[in-house]
């Protein structure tokens, strides 16, 4: 500052809420508002419509929904279990995903939207024998 030039003003601050911090507010409002609608969303269609279990319907949703979390399983076989849910069959397919891994996930159908017993444990999924045709032999 030159000799000459005046002081500046240094009366008392204003105290301004920063910017950013109403920015990422709004954004983080704006956020929890979806997450709430696509909670609503999504419990409405499973809430509605009666249970059923086509089989081939249940292997091709679960098929796209492992697909849309990227999971890509190298085979997927369903059959019925045995067990009930809500008066309709549960469809219990064998997800391979390799070496060896595979995992039983329990399905029905609520309207035409896939219930498995990953969205309601109340859907049973215990183990069977559903499918089985031989017994295997060690030697």
């Amino acid at each position: 500052m030159r000799p000459d030039t005046p002081a500046p003003d240094v009366g008392p601050r204003e105290h301004r809420f920063p910017r950013s911090y109403a920015l990422y507010g709004a954004l983080a409002l704006a956020a929890a508002g979806i997450c709430v609608a696509l909670v609503l969303i999504l419990s409405a269609s499973d809430s509605s419509g009666a249970v059923t279990s086509n089989q081939n319907e249940i292997k091709r949703q679960l098929v796209e929904r492992l697909h849309e979390h990227s999971l890509q399983p190298h085979e997927v076989t369903c059959v019925r279990s045995g067990s009930k849910y809500e008066g309709a069959a549960v469809i219990r397919c064998n997800v391979n995903y390799g070496d060896p891994h595979i995992e039983a996930i329990c399905s029905v159908l609520r309207g035409n939207v896939l219930l498995t017993n990953h969205d309601d444990a109340a859907i049973p999924c215990e183990h069977d024998d559903a499918g089985w045709r031989a017994p295997v032999q060690t030697f």
